[in-house]
């Protein structure tokens, strides 16, 4: 082949928000190397060095000058070209460069990033005088060390900010800095002793082992110790050996000296997939099985069906006979589930039934176990469990995607970009996959239900739960009335009290449910109202007692609680309103003798506390527990009779046009948690507006009408399903440059967008993190080719704002299909 003719020029994605791809020429010894997909080392900007990825090979122009890259990482692609094309599909639909979505793709550990290092010039001379104080610790601490990174030295130093004091010395000519990259991923190594190849394949060398040892009786201890312990391809990890009394290190290398032994380096996974045994799963009933086949008939002509199935319909089981199918014919499942907090019971669940077939993929995992998942799923076989960021694993052979729980708003990744629907891409991924995609709820998503209803998903539905076990019964408590007749301890109304009382006396458990975090949400002035709010947002501080701290839960500003106003000067601070925390010390006073249990974002923070609680629920040992909406997803406790809502006010009254269809279906799946195996479960809902549509749509349990309902009203209004949404949002620390960059927005939307142009409006919480905050939202209808160029439009714009004078530093946020 003509030289000339080969691809040199390798497009490589860089993690950064930068539209398209850089440039980068391969060096004449790294061309067999060159793939599509390969992980590369490249510098970017002045001198930082960087992890690319290889999007595709060109020939090199004839006057063209480019950086060389530096090295290739691995000896294969890292990344498919299918997943090359779903992260440009991601970036094109949700407004964002390839490089955003490589950098979500990739767990940190793939991305090397390089570092500053410090290090002593050949002028530095000890004691010199002029030094600060500061930079003679600097520079001891380099003589001492050698070399020190610019983090090493703030910690050293106890200061954010050393900048200046390393230019000084840079221009005094004592130090220099160089940028340093490193690949953080290091396998895990495990030395393990072995027999000589001699003395494994003659048992009889073996035994005149102990003969060579026998001046030593330590050394025949240790071949003692050995036999004993190790396993059955005669391996014993050499730590194993080291723990015993007097068999260190020097015993070791004694024995291997002699010839008997050999030490080994093996890699091993950090992936904990010991299952001890598996079970057959239970037969599916009729009602399954008419599911089931339903589903696979739709399966033969659609990529998508939608489940529709009852809290407690046996849903899990049904995925689990497709999983079957699947892993039949080696081939990998996804199953998407919207948060972490849910994976505990369903992973043991299905560890029952598939063992070491089972993998998880969320945020709790270390960096080193992430990529380990990772590599593990380029192999072609498994189940993968997950949250919405395990859609990037790199599968080769997916042919299955269970979306749980579809209609959960955390499919939805808000913040940093790609601002992407898991649920959303996930189709995508299955049709670019060839893989069919199963979505599983009790309370679909409106816009789930209508492709449904309109046949571009196949439509199955359950509707009574698994052995005919009743639903729950739902009784409203109007708190108006409650608080009249002086009926109310604490947050609770007699007959809610009386309810758990019942329940605790025949050993039954209790989930109490509030959707707010915390002790209370605000710390407010008896004489003039002004309440400690957070100095970089425009929020109220929540009040934790149990840290006794105001917390911001935007930004996460932390300080003590005033016990004087500010505003007035009068010690007259009073916390209003009620938290999760509150709520479970209220429950201690009504109920001394049960035990309690909280599950919030606040308790379930450390890698096992989620499935520490869940586990002790399971165990009998909390009686009463209460939560967030971290309890209404997905868990099945067998002991679990009641579920109490102490005031569901807040959600139905969300200033937000899907607050009727999320507050329907969070009760409806909280109120599901009750009941689910034997005994019909009660739930009692407290509110000011009994009456309110939503609540005697949860009260009947009928999902229809509130589809209906919110489908007229949007309708009405032109929201999803009706059109597309489009959220912009500016962002800058001095509001009159936001002011300015909104209206200079404002008039080059109305110009190019006929109808559907909303805003510059405030949103409910102005300020977040000291960015004062407007936000345009822009309704589209539903033909592709508009939306695609309006996106087109809006992108252009984004560019043309940050140019004009003085708009350069203004943030803008396009966020596609606001959820």
């Amino acid at each position: 082949m003509d030289k000339n003719t080969i691809d040199r020029v390798a497009e490589v994605i860089v993690p950064f928000a930068v539209k398209g791809t850089f440039s980068y020429k391969i060096k004449d010894r790294d061309l067999p190397l060159a793939t599509i997909g390969m992980r590369v080392e490249v510098n970017f900007g002045k001198n930082k060095i960087y992890t690319g990825i290889i999007k595709s090979l060109r020939q090199q122009g004839e006057d063209e000058i480019l950086k060389e890259i530096n090295q290739f990482l691995d000896p294969a692609p890292i990344v498919s070209p299918l997943q090359i094309k779903f992260w440009e599909w991601i970036a094109g639909y949700y407004l964002c460069s390839i490089g955003q979505v490589m950098n979500a793709a990739l767990p940190a550990n793939l991305k090397i990033q390089s570092e500053t290092k410090v290090k002593l010039s050949p002028f530095y001379q000890e004691d010199l005088p002029g030094l600060s104080h500061h930079e003679y610790i600097i520079t001891e601490s380099l003589n001492e060390q050698g070399e020190l990174s610019v983090k090493d030295l703030q910690a050293i130093l106890g200061m954010d900010s050393i900048s200046h004091i390393i230019k000084n010395l840079i221009n005094l000519r004592l130090i220099y800095v160089k940028e340093k990259a490193s690949d953080k991923y290091k396998a895990r190594i495990e030395t393990y002793i072995t027999w000589s190849e001699e003395y494994a394949k003659d048992l009889s060398l073996q035994e005149m082992a102990f003969e060579l040892c026998k001046r030593s009786d330590r050394q025949q201890k240790a071949l003692l110790f050995f036999l004993e312990n190790a396993d059955q391809d005669q391996k014993l990890p050499r730590r194993v050996l080291s723990k015993q009394n007097g068999l260190d290190s020097s015993v070791v290398k004694a024995i291997v000296k002699k010839g008997i032994w050999k030490l080994e380096d093996i890699a091993l996974s950090r992936l904990n997939t010991d299952v001890e045994e598996t079970l057959e799963a239970p037969e599916l009933s009729d009602n399954q099985k008419r599911a089931l086949k339903e589903i696979k008939n739709h399966f033969k002509t659609k990529n998508t069906c939608l489940l529709h199935g009852v809290t407690g319909s046996g849903k899990t089981q049904i995925y689990i006979e497709l999983i079957k199918e699947v892993l039949k014919r080696e081939e990998q499942t996804l199953y998407l589930l919207p948060e972490i907090a849910l994976t505990t019971q369903l992973v043991n669940r299905l560890q029952l039934v598939f063992g070491e077939q089972v993998f998880v993929y969320h945020s709790r995992l270390n960096q080193q176990e992430r990529v380990e998942l990772y590599k593990r799923a380029s192999e072609g076989k498994g189940i993968f469990i997950g949250a919405r960021s395990s859609i990037f694993l790199p599968f080769s052979r997916l042919k299955l995607i269970v979306i749980d729980e579809s209609h959960d708003s955390s499919f939805k990744q808000q913040d940093p970009a790609p601002r992407y629907n898991g649920r959303d891409a996930a189709v995508y991924l299955a049709h670019i996959c060839g893989a069919k995609t199963l979505m599983g709820t009790a309370t679909p998503s409106i816009e789930s239900y209508t492709n449904a209803r309109q046949g571009k998903y196949g439509l199955v539905e359950l509707l009574e739960r698994f052995g005919k076990v009743e639903l729950p019964d739902i009784e409203l408590i109007d708190l108006g009335l409650s608080y009249r007749q002086n009926r109310m301890k604490q947050q609770f109304s007699k007959k809610m009290i009386d309810g758990i009382n019942d329940c605790l006396e025949r050993k039954k458990q209790v989930i109490v449910f509030q959707n707010r975090r915390g002790y209370a949400p605000r710390l407010q002035c008896q004489s003039c109202g002004e309440h400690q709010s957070c100095p970089s947002c425009d929020i109220s501080l929540t009040y934790h007692k149990y840290k006794n701290t105001m917390n911001c839960h935007y930004c996460g500003h932390s300080e003590a609680p005033l016990t004087t106003c500010k505003k007035c000067h009068k010690s007259d601070m009073k916390i209003k309103g009620f938290g999760t925390e509150k709520l479970e010390e209220d429950l201690s006073i009504l109920f001394p003798d049960a035990t309690i249990d909280r599950m919030d974002m606040d308790s379930s923070r450390s890698k096992k506390a989620h499935a520490r609680i869940i586990n002790k629920v399971e165990s009998g040992e909390v009686d009463i527990l209460v939560g967030t909406q971290m309890v209404s997803k997905g868990l099945d406790f067998e002991n679990m009779e009641m579920v109490c809502v102490a005031n569901a006010d807040q959600m139905i009254r969300f200033p937000d046009f899907r607050s009727g269809e999320r507050a329907f279906q969070l009760l409806t799946q909280v109120a599901g948690r009750a009941g689910r195996r034997g005994k019909k479960g009660r739930v009692f809902i407290q509110s000011f507006d009994i009456e309110h549509p939503v609540l005697k749509e949860v009260l009947n349990n009928d999902y229809h009408a509130m589809y209906e309902r919110e489908m007229q009203e949007r309708r009405m209004f032109n929201y999803p399903p009706f059109s597309k949404l489009i959220r912009i949002q500016l962002k800058h620390r001095d509001n009159s440059t936001l002011t300015k960059a909104s209206h200079l927005l404002k008039q080059a939307l109305l110009s190019n967008i006929e109808n559907g142009v909303m805003g510059p409006a405030i949103p409910a919480i102005g300020r977040i993190n000291n960015l004062y905050i407007q936000e345009f939202l822009i309704k589209l209808p539903l033909q592709a080719a508009y939306v695609q160029k309006v996106k087109r439009f809006l992108q252009k714009t984004e560019s043309w704002l940050k140019k004009q004078d003085g708009c350069s530093s203004v943030r803008v946020i396009l966020d596609c299909d606001v959820y």
